[in-house]
């Protein structure tokens, strides 16, 4: 509803220029305000920026009550990482670390997603356990310049009052706060997603912490690691956490010691992320397994793992119902693709094997794709040209976008055709 339906244009410029502490009004606005009740009041206050509702407590008393105590009720969710949140919540000013805290006391009861930026410091965690308690969803990210403001102390039980807690995020510099974090969740939480910049070494005691810390989630849905070094003992607590239907490990580090074997066994598993986990021989192995285990596997990334084979390729090549397939960089030959019917989005992107008789096999079979990636690949134009003819009789009306070097978009265009369903994308 807009806010028109309960104000009309003229009292909110009045009440706006009250917030800014324009004096020429108070006759008309003292005979407007004072026929409404407060709920009608705080109401009105609810359709101003947040900036606003805060400077208006500082015109009386009364609306100092109203505005703190029954304008706040329509926030509940605050990102600060949109653009278009900062404009119509902020009028464009990212509000100070002072400015977010009030804000919290004000709104925090009420909000039930928030992700934070990296423009606050430790001293925010202690506002949020304070005034956030019913959170679903958190996300933090540490990176950086906030880095050399961080307390890992204030990590500590910072979590703790959020028991509806269900989604938490938090993307750290070097890993501060992750381990701190894991120990204050809730242990029914559904989804915890950590990553790092870059690689950091940690010794053995942090280990067995994180190890201990992670144990305790016994109904995870979604886990997300990135950028983290693993021990096998913690692989193997991930092993044991068969409600998982997400699991992104990509670019972990977990020595050449570890296995991932015991990630082969997720019977409801959707989402798999094994990018760049360079784990060797073991590679073929991993991928019989999930053909084997993983029935519903939908999403696939296997991208820039060297040691996957042909052998390795064609189990992924049986699993019927992926949707989104990746394998940038692989240095097999080329497998055919002929059972991918769901497939939707295949990203082949400097893979040694992408020839025209591979994309041929995915255009052929996969009605619904949307999206291929084949850059930097062994293309000619004949698969454009098989695309442009599979892609102009499609019935579903999807576009297929296909990504390609532009020096092969230049020769398939000297050929004058082109499907109303297919772009051409030299990236």
């Amino acid at each position: 509803m807009s806010k028109r339906s309960f104000v009309d244009e003229e009292s909110l410029i009045k009440i706006k220029k009250i917030c800014n502490g324009e004096k020429e009004i108070s006759q008309d606005h003292e005979t407007f305000i004072n026929i409404l009740d407060d709920d009608s009041c705080g109401k009105i206050f609810s359709y101003l920026s947040i900036r606003e509702r805060l400077s208006i407590e500082q015109v009386c008393s009364r609306w100092q009550e109203i505005a703190m105590h029954k304008s706040w009720n329509n926030i509940t969710k605050l990102d600060f990482s949109d653009a278009k949140i900062i404009d119509n919540y902020f009028d464009g000013k990212i509000p100070t670390q002072s400015e977010l805290e009030i804000l919290l006391s004000r709104c925090g009861r009420y909000l039930r997603k928030l992700n934070l930026s990296s423009d606050y410091d430790d001293q925010i965690l202690k506002a949020v356990n304070n005034y956030c308690p019913n959170l679903t969803s958190l996300k933090l990210n540490l990176t950086e310049h906030v880095q050399r403001k961080y307390d890992e102390n204030c990590f500590i039980n910072a979590f703790t009052k959020m028991t509806d807690l269900k989604q938490f995020f938090i993307h750290s510099a070097y890993g501060h706060g992750i381990l701190e974090s894991l120990d204050s969740l809730p242990a029914n939480i559904l989804e915890i997603h950590l990553s790092m910049k870059s690689y950091s070494s940690k010794n053995s005691t942090y280990h067995s912490h994180f190890q201990q810390a992670l144990s305790k989630f016994k109904n995870l849905h979604k886990l997300s690691i990135n950028k983290i070094n693993l021990e096998n003992k913690t692989i193997e607590i991930i092993g044991q956490m068969k409600s998982l239907i997400h699991l992104d490990l990509a670019e972990i580090y977990a020595g050449i010691f570890s296995s991932f074997m015991p990630l082969t066994n997720f019977p409801d598993l959707e989402y798999l992320n094994l990018r760049s986990i360079q784990n060797g021989t073991e590679d073929d192995d991993i991928l019989k397994e999930l053909f084997i285990n993983s029935k519903k596997l939908k999403y696939l990334d296997i991208s820039l793992n060297f040691g996957v084979t042909e052998l390795g390729l064609t189990h992924v090549a049986k699993m019927k119902n992926l949707e989104v397939l990746k394998i940038n960089s692989l240095l097999t030959g080329e497998v055919n693709f002929v059972q991918f019917y769901k497939l939707k989005i295949f990203e082949c992107e400097g893979w040694a094997g992408a020839c025209d008789a591979t994309l041929q096999t995915v255009l052929e079979n996969s009605p619904d794709l949307k999206i291929i990636d084949a850059r930097n690949t062994n293309l000619t134009v004949k698969s454009l040209v098989l695309a442009n003819d599979i892609t102009k009789g499609r019935m579903n009306n999807i576009v297929l976008h296909f990504k390609v070097d532009l020096a092969l978009i230049l020769n398939f265009h000297k050929l004058g055709m082109i499907s109303p369903f297919l772009i051409l994308e030299a990236m």
